[in-house]
């Protein structure tokens, strides 16, 4: 993959653009080099692959120009994310793609798991011996298939403690789905997914991390709501291996508006991400979630 940041002589913008894209390289655990280019560009352009983040199908222009279609981290992640799907693991993209890998028998067992969190809230391994039965597959092999592809996890008392979106244990991402029981989300992402998984309406609680400020989202026929108005999501990740609730989760947080998202990630040095606002957040977990209960 060719990563390359144009700019001309002294732009003013040229310093975020370049965090920007390596905060997004990061974030999507890439180790590729940045080229830098300086030179008479419309500045600042990054291309990926030759193709401009900001206008694919166009390529390297000639003239210094500023733009005023500055890159943005959602459009960087998204071109990043095409030219290197397979190095998706670090985001919650990678739930779909895990999903779609699976066995029948064990993908059907996978959509068991989710239709329960639906319904009830939580779902313990004994509520799932009737379905493992009738899809012909040893439970207990089908739950470390599952654990292995970090899809759903079990705690040592029966519990399904993670099963993305849903989360067994309270996170303070909580969905309330129109006729069903609130159910804990395990993360910002996660929480908008679950309705768009089950294409329902419903209303999201949740909170900033470090103000408790609280955040409100509601879908209602296919319109999102959200308050305050200016709300955005960080996400992120941390210096930590394992499973995506280890090393993702808990970085994916709702935020009043893109200030505090900013300063949240100025006191947390340790937190690799970038801000999204509400377009792209809901783009990214339908493309995580939406297709789970369908495909």
């Amino acid at each position: 993959m060719r990563i390359e940041l144009l700019t001309a002589p002294g732009c003013p913008h040229a310093y975020a653009a370049r965090k920007i894209v390596a905060d997004c390289l990061t974030t999507l655990g890439i180790d590729a080099p940045m080229i830098d280019r300086v030179g008479r560009y419309p500045s600042p352009t990054v291309l990926v692959d030759d193709v401009d983040v900001m206008r694919p199908g166009a390529g390297a222009s000639i003239g210094d120009v500023c733009r005023l279609d500055l890159p943005t981290p959602q459009r960087v992640l998204a071109a990043l994310r095409a030219a290197t799907p397979e190095q998706s693991a670090g985001t919650p993209q990678s739930v779909a793609e895990s999903a779609r890998q699976l066995p029948p028998a064990i993908r059907e067992l996978h959509r068991v798991v989710l239709r329960g969190f639906c319904d009830n809230g939580q779902v313990h391994r004994d509520d799932l011996y009737p379905a493992a039965a009738a899809l012909g597959v040893d439970l207990d092999g089908a739950l470390r298939q599952l654990a292995m592809a970090d899809l759903v996890h079990t705690a040592s008392d029966g519990l399904v403690e993670i099963a993305y979106p849903f989360s067994g244990r309270p996170t303070g991402h909580i969905v309330h789905l129109d006729g069903h029981l609130p159910v804990a989300a395990m993360c910002a992402i996660d929480a908008l997914g679950v309705p768009l998984m089950t294409g329902s309406d419903g209303v999201i609680d949740s909170a900033e991390p470090d103000t408790g400020v609280p955040i409100r989202v509601q879908r209602h026929r296919n319109e999102w709501t959200w308050q305050p108005g200016g709300a955005v999501i960080v996400i992120g990740h941390a210096d930590s291996c394992g499973t995506l609730a280890n090393s993702v989760c808990r970085s994916i947080t709702f935020h009043a508006d893109p200030e505090r998202a900013q300063s949240h990630r100025d006191a947390h040095p340790e937190l690799h991400g970038v801000i999204v606002g509400p377009a792209d957040a809901i783009a990214i977990a339908d493309c995580a979630f939406g297709h789970l209960l369908a495909d």
